[in-house]
């Protein structure tokens, strides 16, 4: 999974139950829930801003050298530095966390503009919170 979770384990920060959407918007998460197919899905990150798609495959096998993982792929695109964002569709509800882009080449994927367009991957929430019951996600 490529994101970091951290705790608030002495209860000092106050969280919040948001995320970004732009450079100073943000909206409420809802509680997460599992993916659908064709659904619109979106991201947002500082590198490429908020960018949207549909789903392409609701579990697809990726492999990172001899590793295999088991990610969701949608039609948005993603440029270094994008890691960790929220995926949402147009709901809000927490989807998953975005890991990266289809593409083989090291440039950035966000159209003519930046680069050649490629398929994003990200980790689905779902699964992880089966796995790790104690998680929870904050949400309204």
């Amino acid at each position: 999974m490529d994101a970091a979770i951290f705790g608030n384990t002495n209860f000092v920060y106050t969280l919040h139950k948001k995320i970004f959407t732009g450079l100073s918007t943000v909206a409420s998460v809802k509680p997460p829930r599992g993916l659908a197919a064709n659904e619109k899905v979106c991201t947002f990150a500082y590198t490429s801003g908020w960018r949207c798609g549909t789903m392409t495959f609701l579990d697809w096998e990726y492999f990172v050298g001899p590793h295999k993982t088991n990610l969701a792929r949608a039609t948005f695109c993603g440029a270094p530095g994008d890691s960790g964002g929220p995926v949402v569709n147009e709901g809000k509800p927490a989807l998953g966390i975005y890991v990266g882009t289809t593409a083989s080449t090291n440039s950035t994927t966000c159209g003519a503009v930046f680069g050649d367009q490629a398929d994003s991957v990200f980790q689905p929430i779902m699964p992880y919170l089966a796995r790790y019951p104690n998680v929870t996600i904050m949400s309204e």
